[in-house]
């Protein structure tokens, strides 16, 4: 098995091989770390007919991190429509209002994944 420019596990199986330690150290820095949250958020009210980013502190983002977010409850007309680390521990999510009048938010323990590559 070859993971970029990886080479081959060693055949020798020692417990403390060097070689060991190398390759398993070249493979972890090959994938992608994935990172889950959870927090409450408790968004403002998103005026009607409009969008509006609005920033949460969530202890460990990085600013190179691909965020994904989950809101755990349906509210009819609102939507995410972007979701970004826009500073150290800082995630910003679009929230989208497609109704004639304000929505707020629920407050509620929202779940995040972060992918770091």
């Amino acid at each position: 098995m070859n993971v970029k420019g990886c080479p081959p596990p060693p055949i020798a199986s020692p417990v403390e091989s060097k070689e060991w330690a190398f390759w398993f150290e070249k493979v972890f820095k090959g994938y992608p770390h994935v990172q889950a949250f959870s927090q409450s958020l408790a968004p403002a009210n998103v005026g009607a007919n409009s969008t509006s980013e609005q920033t949460f502190t969530v202890a460990g983002l990085k600013i190179d991190d691909i965020v994904f977010v989950n809101k755990p409850s349906y509210q009819a007309g609102l939507f995410i429509g972007n979701v970004r680390v826009s500073a150290i521990n800082t995630l910003a999510i679009v929230f989208v209002n497609n109704t004639g009048g304000g929505i707020v938010p629920t407050t509620e323990t929202y779940k995040m994944v972060a992918i770091r590559l």
